[in-house]
């Protein structure tokens, strides 16, 4: 298949650039060519180089990659307004003629945002199949009224016009379906090579004694990063060897560790910012336990890797967390935005190590039916479906004209 891409890819922070990369590289490994189009914000270079085009070609070897700027990373959605839109709808249609593909088979747009950009910036796209990964919580906030109406409206318009929409887990059917585009679900997968538990000799975050505790997120509002600096202030009381690796950046890593400040806990939290994706699996085997704090999410990578990482997660009682953990046997489970119960957790985590092993083996095992390969093939099926449908319909149509 010939296949334009339009979306977030590696290095651009968070967990719709992971996904898409591991979809392009495995689409182009199985002989499918990709024309992909890609932002890069700021906080996408905050811990590695903006990727030159050799960059990109080792890190997406036979696809054709190229980047155009945006003035920030768009996991701060607060700050979108119509002035990027259109700043962004130019820069990928400036971008595609630069490129000059040849028409493709299919259209993936590899985060929902980007279906408001679809036709403008790609005028044969009304003839293509047009298939839209829903990775992002924006379209979720329409759904549920917490955009702007106006912007909601668009976005939702745009959506429900593409062909399919692939959901990433199976709790978001419940919001789209009433969008009335045909769906497919194909669940988020993780690295099980790259990601897996520590051996003897891998290094550790913190003093050997510690519990370490690591949050990998992009630091914005939706993934509640505040509340475990409040836990942690009321869990280091009585547990004094809780340390906290917070690997990410975002608007909100300049109030956490503020917050760690005026707790005078911040000797306790190591901030390491944005990592490139290779050091990412080494990070989590620096840690005990994996912890979530978001108020919504499709499904997060941080999850899916700590769980290949061997590491027992606590995670907030949301749709994503449910999907993926066995509360008390491959996770913990904890109501939104209560962080005495957080910091209990924590505590009790901290005090029994055969229960922290007992639940991150538990995890490993459960996340095994979810490698990258499983993932690509649903995406391959998804693609080669529309594009076998889309010609029926056009012979169905030229036959008819006749």
């Amino acid at each position: 298949m010939e296949i334009v891409f339009i979306g977030t890819l590696e290095p651009f922070p968070g967990g719709s650039g992971t996904v898409n990369g591991q979809v392009v590289r495995g689409l182009t490994q199985r002989g499918h060519s990709i024309t992909a189009v890609s932002p890069l914000g700021p906080l996408a270079g905050a811990r590695a180089a903006v990727p030159s085009p050799a960059d990109d070609d080792a890190r997406f070897p036979g696809a054709r990659i190229r980047r155009y700027d945006v003035p920030f990373a768009e996991v701060e959605p607060h700050r979108t307004d119509q002035a990027f839109i259109d700043r962004e709808r130019e820069a990928i249609a400036t971008t595609l003629l630069e490129l000059a593909p040849a028409v493709p088979d299919v259209v993936l747009v590899g985060r929902e945002t980007f279906a408001r950009h679809v036709p403008e910036a790609l005028p044969w796209a009304e003839k293509l199949p047009v298939v839209v990964a829903a990775h992002s919580s924006d379209a979720h906030g329409a759904l549920s009224g917490n955009r702007h109406p106006t912007a909601a409206e668009n976005l939702l318009a745009r959506i429900a016009a593409c062909t399919r929409l692939v959901l990433v887990a199976h709790h978001q059917r419940a919001s789209y379906e009433v969008l009335g585009v045909p769906i497919t679900v194909v669940p988020n997968g993780v690295d099980l090579v790259a990601f897996h538990p520590a051996v003897s000799g891998d290094r550790r975050a913190g003093a050997q004694e510690d519990i370490v505790f690591i949050h990998a997120s992009n630091l914005k509002d939706a993934k509640r990063p505040l509340d475990l600096v409040a836990a942690a202030a009321l869990a280091l009381r009585s547990e004094p060897r809780l340390y906290f690796l917070i690997a990410g950046d975002g608007p909100l890593a300049e109030p956490m560790r503020q917050a760690a400040r005026n707790a005078s806990i911040e000797h306790r939290f190591a901030f390491t910012g944005w990592h490139p994706r290779a050091e990412m699996p080494d990070m989590f085997r620096q840690a005990d336990v994996a912890v979530l704090m978001s108020g919504h999410e499709s499904m997060p990578c941080a999850l899916l890797e700590g769980m290949a990482s061997g590491l027992p997660t606590i995670a907030t009682d949301i749709p994503a967390s449910r999907e993926a953990l066995i509360d008390g046997e491959t996770g913990f489970l904890y109501p939104a935005g209560e962080v005495e119960r957080l910091a209990s957790l924590m505590v009790d985590l901290a005090a029994h190590s055969s229960r922290r092993t007992r639940a991150g083996r538990a995890a490993r095992v459960a996340v095994e039916n979810r490698g990258v390969e499983t993932m690509v093939t649903g995406y391959e099926s998804v693609l080669s479906f529309v594009v076998a449908e889309s010609a029926r319909d056009r012979r169905s149509t030229v036959a008819g004209g006749h």
